[in-house]
């Protein structure tokens, strides 16, 4: 059964927990998320994210993030849009009829 949004946001709250000033974000909880891809791959991103230099200020910021990002790329499996043939150019036009000054 695919996970819902509220479920991971959920899922992902609860594993990301809080200690007064620790890292919010560790490697371990990253790979608790992130728990479907090589562990290669998963320290490959996440070392990616730490010298991106961001960090969440509160568990609520990084449940969305990782949410956010889990979803949007597949659960870190890839970094590009899968699209089937044929569909790239039902998103070549705009589809709203207000146009901008």
């Amino acid at each position: 059964m695919p996970l819902t949004l509220a479920c991971l946001l959920a899922f992902i709250a609860y594993a990301i927990g809080y200690s007064y000033g620790q890292e919010i974000i560790t490697e371990q909880k990253f790979a608790c998320v992130f728990n479907t891809i090589s562990a290669a791959v998963r320290t490959s991103r996440f070392d990616g994210l730490k010298k991106s230099g961001w960090k969440a200020s509160n568990n609520d910021e990084a449940a969305v993030f990782l949410a956010h990002v889990f979803h949007e790329t597949d659960g870190l499996k890839t970094v590009r849009e899968y699209c089937a043939p044929g569909c790239g150019t039902n998103y070549a036009g705009s589809w709203c009829s207000i146009k901008g000054k």
